[in-house]
C-alpha cells in the first residue's frame, strides 16, 4: 500500500519545492495579509464605535477580530491554486501527459495541493497567527476543542479542494476559468463568513448560509475552535454536515471527470 501512495508523496514534495522558488509570492502574501488585517481591524472598530454598544449580533468586537482573522488565515491556507493548475496544462498539453501517467488524476491534484497547504501553513499561516495574538491581543482557550478543529480543518481542505477541483474541470470545456474562478472566490468569501461572520445575517439566510458547504469550509472550524460553549451534540452535528459536503463533492466529481474527459482538446506541442 506505500508503494501505491509513494508517488503521490513525491507529487507533494515536489509541490513544495516548485512553490518555495517562488519568493515574491510569498512576501506579496504576507504583506497582503498584514494590509488585510489593519483594514478590517480600523473598518470594524469603526462599526462598533458608531453603533455605541460593545456587542453586536451577539459578538463583541474583540471576538469578531478573532472570528475575521481565522477565516482570512484559512483563506490563505487552502489557496492552492488547484483550478488554475489544470487549466494552464489543459491549455499547454501537458494535461495529455498527465492523463497517461500510472496515477490517478484526482489524488495527483490532491496531493499537489497538499504540498501548497503545507507551505502556507508554515510560511503565511502561523506568522498571520503570531500577528492576531501579538499585535492584537486576541486570546483564545485552547484544550480539546484544538483537536475537534484540526479534525474540522482537513474536512474543510477536502470541501475546498474539491470546489476548486471542479471549478478546474469546467476547463475541459471552456479552457480558460478565469471568469469562473474569480465569481466562485467572489461567492465563497460573501457566503462564508470569511468577510461578515454569519451571525450578523438574518436569521433566515444565516440558516440557509450554514447548509451550504461554504459554511462548512470556514465557519464550522472556526467555531470549533472559539466557541467553548459546543456540547458533544454540537461537535457531531457540524462533523456530520462535513463529511456529508465531502462525500457528495467527491461522487460529484468523479461523474464529471468522466463526463469532462470525453470533451477534452489537446492544444499545444
Amino acid at each position: 500500500m506505500f508503494k501505491q501512495y509513494k508517488k503521490y508523496l513525491k507529487i507533494t514534495k515536489n509541490s513544495i519545492l516548485t512553490v518555495t522558488t517562488y519568493r515574491f509570492h510569498f512576501f506579496f502574501s504576507i504583506i497582503s495579509s498584514i494590509l488585510y488585517f489593519v483594514i478590517y481591524f480600523f473598518l470594524w472598530r469603526s462599526i462598533y464605535d458608531s453603533s455605541g454598544s460593545t456587542i453586536i449580533n451577539g459578538m463583541t468586537f474583540p471576538q469578531v477580530i478573532v472570528y475575521i482573522s481565522l477565516a482570512y488565515s484559512i483563506f490563505v491556507l487552502f489557496k492552492t491554486w488547484t483550478e488554475w493548475g489544470m487549466s494552464r496544462n489543459i491549455v499547454s498539453g501537458q494535461i495529455m501527459m498527465d492523463l497517461i501517467k500510472p496515477y490517478n488524476y484526482h489524488h495527483a491534484n490532491l496531493a499537489r495541493s497538499i504540498g501548497f497547504v503545507f507551505f502556507n501553513f508554515f510560511c503565511i499561516t502561523i506568522p498571520i497567527f503570531i500577528l492576531l495574538f501579538t499585535v492584537f491581543n486576541s486570546t483564545i482557550i485552547f484544550g480539546i476543542n484544538l483537536l475537534y478543529f484540526a479534525f474540522s480543518l482537513c474536512l474543510a481542505f477536502l470541501i475546498s479542494f474539491s470546489i476548486d477541483y471542479s471549478i478546474g474541470l469546467t476547463s475541459f470545456y471552456t479552457e480558460s476559468i478565469w471568469g469562473i474562478s474569480i465569481t466562485k472566490e467572489v461567492v465563497i468569501m460573501a457566503l462564508s463568513g470569511t468577510l461578515i461572520p454569519l451571525s450578523f445575517f438574518p436569521d433566515s439566510i444565516e440558516f440557509i448560509l450554514k447548509l451550504l458547504p461554504f459554511a462548512a469550509i470556514y465557519h464550522i472550524p472556526i467555531s470549533t475552535l472559539v466557541t467553548p460553549t459546543l456540547g458533544v451534540l454540537d461537535y457531531c452535528i457540524m462533523f456530520i454536515s462535513q463529511i456529508s459536503w465531502v462525500i457528495i463533492l467527491l461522487g460529484f466529481n468523479k461523474y464529471f471527470f468522466k463526463q469532462a474527459i470525453k470533451v477534452v482538446t489537446i492544444n499545444g506541442g
